[in-house]
Parts: structure tokens; sequence; C-alpha cells
């Protein structure tokens, strides 16, 4: 065999290699969180939590293009706005995982020259800021309460988008979209949206054709309220209860 062809077999089945192994991981992450006890709650800051993610990402692929950035809010202007601490309550280890699973899954399925914003904050759950349901907005668990407060990380790319019909399946498992760009079919998602209702939030997405993909993992917040209402100081939105 010629060396050009033996270099390009060997490359070929190390990728196949690294697939199977990817393969083998999400089963038994997935297997694992449906056995293991509930996360170990404690007070998480999402903002160090979604920087590190960024970082671990841009090793493996130093080609994208990823910002940080404040949470939108509507038609607010955020470029002259600061980031902030954003805390929820969870297992910052399987919080962290969903981060990273959403990153690679807009590296993997959009071109080198599409952009990943990153964003972080907190929001009053609504159609147009996240947390409920809204037509367009796909999602794997129940809405969260109207109004109450959440924290919120989005990964919001600059791709081709989803169509409605395979937004609809986006959270199923080792499902591949027939309109995403390149890419293996794996777990990621599935395991997102499944470390999200364990945290007793949710895992949605915003996306049309031509339009880009917007992945909004949405927690129940730990925050100090600051706009003007009846409310305590201190609150943990909708009194997350913790099973196992």
């Amino acid at each position: 065999m010629p060396a050009a062809r033996r270099t390009e077999a060997h490359a070929l089945i190390a990728s196949n290699a690294n697939r199977m192994s990817r393969l083998v991981d999400d089963l038994f992450l997935l297997a694992k969180l449906g056995y293991a006890p509930g996360p170990h709650p404690e007070p998480v800051d999402l903002l160090p939590l979604a920087a590190d993610s960024i970082t671990s990402t841009a090793v493996r692929h130093p080609e994208r293009t990823i910002t940080l950035e404040p949470l939108r809010t509507g038609s607010a202007d955020t470029s002259g706005q600061e980031l902030d601490v954003v805390e929820a309550v969870g297992d910052a280890h399987q919080l962290a995982q969903v981060v990273t699973n959403l990153l690679d899954n807009a590296c993997a399925h959009t071109p080198a020259s599409a952009r990943i914003h990153v964003r972080v904050g907190t929001i009053r759950t609504s159609p147009g800021a996240g947390g409920v349901d809204r037509p367009g907005r796909t999602s794997a668990t129940p809405a969260l309460p109207p109004g109450s407060a959440a924290a919120v990380i989005e990964v919001a790319d600059t791709g081709r988008g989803l169509t409605p019909d395979d937004a609809q399946h986006v959270f199923d498992r080792f499902y591949r979209a027939a309109s995403a760009d390149a890419g293996e079919p794996g777990s990621g998602l599935a395991i997102a949206a499944t470390i999200a209702e364990a945290h007793q939030g949710r895992m949605e997405l915003d996306t049309r054709p031509e339009a880009g993909c917007t992945f909004r993992l949405v927690l129940p917040a730990l925050r100090k309220l600051t706009d003007e209402t009846d409310d305590p100081a201190w609150t943990v939105a909708g009194r997350v209860r913790w099973d196992g």
C-alpha cells in the first residue's frame, strides 16, 4: 500500500475509534444519569463555569471564535454591560457538562465561519426571555412557572439553523438533523436535557432555517432581586426540591 494511502487509512481508523469512544462515553453517562442519585445541590456561579467551558472548547477547536457576553433581554443593548455573578443551585460538574456539550454541538454542526456566542444572565421567565413555551421554541421538559426568576446560559450560533421538523427531535438520543452541517450523531443534547431536568430546569431551542440556533439552559435562580416587588431580598426561585 502506498505511504499516502496508508496514512489516510490510519487517520480513518483513528477517527472511527474516537467516534466510537465518544458514543460509548455518551451511553455510559446517560445510564449513570438514569440511575444515579440527584445532583448534589450547592450555589453555582454560572459565569466562571461558562468561561471555563469556553476555554476548554477553544483548545479542542482553535479555529472557532467563541465570545462570552451578557444575556440579551428583549431589545436592550448589552454592548456596554458588564458580566456579573449569575447564581443557580446545582451540581457544578454536571452543569459544566451541559455547557461543554452545547459548545461541542455548535462546533460540530456549523461551518467554521459561523460565530458562536455564549450569554449568561438572569431573567423573569416569559415567552420573550425564555423558560416558557412559545411558537418556534422546542424543549423536552415542561415550562417553568411564568414570571419566576431564572439563571440562564445561552449558546447561540450563526449557522444554518434547523427546520421545525428537525427541531422537534433535536433532544432525542443519537438524532442527527438532516438540515445540520457535517458532524456525527450523538447524545450530547439528550444528556444536556436530562441534566437540566434533574436540576428542575430545562433545555430549550429557538431556531429557524438560515437563522442559526439558540440553545438555552434555564435553571431556577439563586439571586438578589433588583426589581421593585414585595418578594424577599433573597430567593431560590421555584423552591427547588432534590430527589435522590
